[in-house]
């Protein structure tokens, strides 16, 4: 069911299993998948695996983000960059310095100093670079979407006679299995093209450090909330579209020295 969408009915004869206790094997199964798997498999990046992101956007001429949103159905009172804990991450745009890491966002978004969102209606060649890469580096979020459709079909199929709790678990159980997948094909990887004499955790930690020496990012975390008036300043300077602006600006100019024709 959860790999080819089909039906309850559809299983009966294989499984020897009624549709009501199909059903029942499958919420529980999501469940225990979510229960033993989640904590491990839908982490937080830690300071490693955000080193990576941040080195590998850098060469895209996206310096200082985190990644992209796609019209996600976040819990806003619950995303790290609403409470003003967001990474904290030092890097330099056209000659100005930032202390916040960003997403790529649609329009719909808010215009905080963590969102940097597209050019809707470009008006000249700089603004029309922009925009192009802004959306091609977006497209990395569609696409993990899509191959979390393709390869497990109940994810694009009907789901009003779903609860939300059950769809819910079963969302995140496609998701953990997806990257238990990944995780053991990133491992198959590391063993074929790294040193013989490295196995892949000691690669996985060569490469953290040579993310931790690049001198242009650095990271930080900032978990404290001892106060309110600690908390207001972050919380402002999250929300900030002043920031917004000018992040969105510097990153134009950039990307447009790196990437341009050079007029």
């Amino acid at each position: 069911m959860l790999a080819w969408g089909c039906s309850a009915d559809a299983t009966d004869e294989y499984c020897r299993l009624g549709e009501s206790t199909t059903l029942e094997s499958l919420c529980k199964f999501c469940c225990t998948v979510e229960a033993v798997y989640g904590q491990w498999y839908l982490k937080s990046p830690n300071p490693a695996d955000l080193y990576k992101l941040l080195h590998k956007a850098s060469s895209q001429g996206f310096l200082g983000i985190l990644g992209s949103l796609d019209c996600m159905h976040w819990e806003w009172k619950n995303c790290p960059s609403s409470w003003g804990v967001a990474p904290y991450v030092e890097y330099i745009v056209n000659e100005n310095q930032y202390h916040l890491g960003y997403y790529l966002a649609d329009g719909i978004y808010p215009r905080w100093a963590t969102l940097v969102k597209t050019i809707s209606s470009p008006d000249n060649p700089k603004k029309r670079l922009f925009a192009q890469m802004q959306e091609a580096y977006m497209k990395e979020v569609e696409r993990a979407f899509g191959i979390l459709q393709a390869r497990w079909v109940i994810v694009r199929g009907p789901a009003r006679m779903w609860c939300k709790d059950n769809l819910h678990s079963i969302m995140m159980t496609c998701i953990i299995l997806h990257n238990i997948i990944v995780e053991d094909e990133y491992e198959y990887v590391e063993e074929e093209f790294d040193d013989e004499n490295m196995c892949p955790q000691q690669s996985r930690r060569a490469r953290a450090t040579q993310y931790e020496l690049e001198p242009s990012i650095t990271y930080e975390y900032h978990q404290d909330r001892q106060t309110l008036f600690d908390y207001m300043i972050r919380h402002n300077r999250v929300r900030s579209p002043h920031v917004h602006q000018s992040l969105r600006h510097d990153l134009l100019n950039h990307l447009w020295r790196s990437f341009g024709d050079g007029e």
